[in-house]
């Protein structure tokens, strides 16, 4: 399972928080602050930008939400145990 890092810069109207809510369960999402959020999923990267709304289809006549949905494969730091529980936890 990947793990991504979401980046909500502006919402433009697409609920992405939403979205996550809806789409991924408690053990897959994280919440690591207003703008950034934790993801695991078996899709791919632009799959998970589609379905949270930062890539419309062509024909849309509604703007995209501006972010970045990028997929890990490191990270290090010093962060908060519940975030290192998640992480870790496939």
């Amino acid at each position: 399972m990947a793990k991504f890092l979401v980046y909500i810069q502006e919402d433009n109207g697409q609920n992405v928080v939403g979205k996550i809510d809806a789409l991924y369960p408690n053990s897959k999402k994280f919440r690591i602050s207003d703008d950034w959020w934790g993801i695991k999923s078996n899709n791919l990267t632009d799959d998970v930008a589609k379905e949270l709304g930062f890539i419309l289809p062509d024909d849309s006549k509604e703007p995209p939400a501006i972010g970045l949905v990028i997929r890990e494969e490191v990270i290090s730091g010093y962060y908060s145990k519940s975030f290192w529980e998640w992480y870790n936890n496939d």
